[in-house]
C-alpha cells in the first residue's frame, strides 16, 4: 500500500458564538474527523470501520449551526464522505446520548456478548468482550487501547447485548463516558479495538482512570503512521 499523508479539515460550529476549526492529519480521514468531533463535543461518537482498505486521501467538510449537536455533526460528516466517493457504506444512529457510526452491513460490534457478573480487572472485562465478538463474528479482533490501568477493577456482566451496548454500559458503571473505534486492517484482515475516555475529568467519588493505556503484550503491525503501531523498547 502507498501510504500518503491525508489532511482532514472540519469547520465545526458549536453552541458558541464563533466557529471552531478542527484539523487532523491521519491516514484514516473518517476515523480522525469523528474522533475530533467527540472531543469537541465531549460526547461519545463511536466508530466501526468498514472492512475495506483505508483510502489515505484528503477529506474536508464544513459544518454550520444546523450541525451543532454530535448527531447532526456526525450525520453531516457522513453525507460529505459519501459525496466524496470514499469507500465504505456507513450509518449513524443516536441512542441515549451516544452517537454510533458503523457499516451498513454486518457490523462486528453488533455481535452479542455474554459473560457472568463478577469483579474483574477492567482490561480483563474488555478482553471478554473482544473474545465474544471474535466467536460470534468469526473474524479476528485484537484489543489495543484500554481506558484502564492494571489495578482498576470493574464489577460487570453481560447477557447477550451487542458489543457496542456493552461498552456503553461499562462506561455507565464506572461513571465515565468512554468511546471506541474499531479499525480494520485489510492486509491482515484483522480488527483493532481502541477504547478510550472521552471526558477528561472523573465524577467525584468514582473510579480514577488515568488515561488510555496500550494493552500489555499487545501485538502491533503496520507502518509507524498506522493508528495501532506501538514502538517496542
Amino acid at each position: 500500500m502507498n501510504y500518503r499523508l491525508a489532511l482532514v479539515t472540519v469547520v465545526a460550529c458549536s453552541l458558541m458564538t464563533r466557529s471552531e476549526t478542527i484539523t487532523g492529519d491521519a491516514g484514516r480521514p473518517l476515523a480522525t474527523v469523528l474522533d475530533k468531533l467527540q472531543h469537541h463535543f465531549l460526547r461519545p461518537i463511536t466508530y466501526e470501520e468498514a472492512p475495506v482498505e483505508s483510502p489515505w486521501v484528503a477529506f474536508s467538510v464544513t459544518l454550520d449551526s444546523v450541525d451543532s449537536t454530535p448527531y447532526g455533526a456526525a450525520d453531516a460528516v457522513l453525507r460529505a464522505y459519501r459525496t466524496s466517493g470514499l469507500p465504505g457504506n456507513y450509518k449513524v444512529v443516536q441512542n441515549d446520548g451516544w452517537v454510533s457510526v458503523f457499516p451498513a452491513q454486518r457490523p462486528v460490534m453488533s455481535s452479542p456478548v455474554t459473560f457472568p457478573v463478577a469483579e474483574r480487572k477492567g482490561t480483563e472485562t474488555l478482553q471478554l468482550v473482544v473474545d465474544a465478538i471474535s466467536r460470534a463474528s468469526g473474524v479476528k479482533i485484537l484489543l489495543l487501547t484500554v481506558p484502564f490501568w492494571q489495578s482498576d477493577m470493574v464489577t460487570f456482566g453481560a447477557a447477550g447485548e451487542s458489543a457496542g451496548d456493552v461498552i456503553e454500559s461499562i462506561g455507565k458503571v464506572i461513571k465515565r463516558p468512554i468511546s471506541y473505534q474499531c479499525l480494520y486492517d485489510a492486509q491482515s484482515k484483522t480488527y483493532y479495538l481502541n477504547v478510550t475516555i472521552v471526558a477528561p475529568e472523573p465524577v467525584p467519588g468514582t473510579t480514577v482512570l488515568r488515561g488510555p493505556r496500550i494493552k500489555p503484550g499487545a501485538n502491533t503491525i503496520g507502518p509507524p503512521d498506522s493508528p495501532w503501531f506501538v514502538k517496542k523498547p
